[in-house]
């Protein structure tokens, strides 16, 4: 395919309106080339998204509402330090939390697992949504490419098994159908769909989403980086990059600035750097060819970590 490179942003970096300008000064620079850009929730989203699955699952419905208003004050707060009174995004909005109202209560009795996974992608969704409409009011251009569109899984629900062969002919597909000046492409991580209930229904209220565990936008940028034969991949963090050692327990800890992959998955087995990567994430690096860079987003002009071949 035709993308040179993958970027993902982690959930603390798009925590509120000025944050995201500078998520989209970052996505603008690198506009020459085609890009696909990964996102996760915002800040704390997908725990209380959690939290909102247990309570619905509980019948706590006053937990249920605390959580629900709570979650919806908190973007439609974002979106009004972004966007004029009365834009599209407002109802948008509104209509995600109506149907994570229909969510809940369409899984209510199924296991937690399966409807955890039904609820937990409206987090990268509502994120997705307000970097793209974004872009578009300062007249940039950009397309949302949901990751259900072409991330598909089995039913291994909260730690799903990506077709990476069915999934890469779909973003091909994707890819294909962009318009010559769309250069942007948003999606969401930690997110795809089952493709056996999509195989069931041409009705989305009928197919199930499925999650990819912790570091999931992460393994998200990665598996697509593999399936676009991308050369890099920019994990944007809120971190320096990786350090010699934990910089939890010791506030002395060095920045690496070049390890290879190999050695980075040696650091990582002895805990040395602390839990920088799940273990699932680094085994797709291994099977990929790009290099992956990790920055500090709050001061890019650090040169983070490179991990070479």
């Amino acid at each position: 395919m035709f993308v040179k490179k993958v970027r993902k942003f982690g959930g603390h970096i798009v925590d509120g309106a000025e944050p995201v300008k500078r998520v989209s000064e970052v996505l603008i620079e690198g506009s020459d080339e085609i890009t696909i850009n990964v996102f996760s929730a915002m800040g704390k989203t997908t725990n209380a998204l959690i939290l909102l699955t247990t309570a619905s699952q509980s019948d706590d419905t006053t937990l249920v509402e605390k959580i629900k208003n709570e979650l919806k004050s908190f973007h439609l707060g974002v979106a009004a330090e972004l966007f004029e009174e009365g834009h599209q995004i407002f109802f948008d909005i509104e209509n995600i939390f109506k149907d994570i109202d229909r969510t809940l209560k369409r899984f209510h009795f199924d296991s937690f697992k399966i409807a955890k996974d039904q609820v937990l992608p409206y987090g990268e969704s509502l994120t997705t949504l307000i970097v793209s409409e974004y872009l578009n009011s300062i007249q940039v251009s950009n397309r949302l490419v949901h990751a259900t569109n072409f991330l598909m899984t089995d039913a291994s629900y909260g730690n799903a098994n990506i077709d990476r062969g069915m999934s890469a002919k779909l973003l091909e597909s994707r890819l294909k159908a962009l318009p010559k000046d769309v250069t942007i492409v948003i999606t969401e991580g930690f997110v795809g769909l089952n493709y056996e209930s999509a195989g069931l229904s041409h009705h989305w209220n009928e197919t199930h989403t499925t999650t990819f565990d912790r570091d999931g936008s992460d393994r998200t940028a990665f598996e697509i980086a593999i399936q676009t034969k991308a050369e890099n991949v920019s994990i944007y963090k809120d971190v320096p990059g990786v350090m010699d050692s934990d910089p939890k327990k010791n506030p002395n800890a060095k920045l690496l600035p070049e390890l290879s992959v190999s050695e980075f998955e040696q650091l990582q087995k002895t805990g040395a750097t602390g839990q920088f990567l799940q273990k699932r994430c680094i085994d797709v690096i291994k099977e990929g060819t790009f290099t992956v860079a990790f920055y500090d987003f709050s001061n890019l002009s650090v040169p983070g970590t490179i991990l070479t071949r």
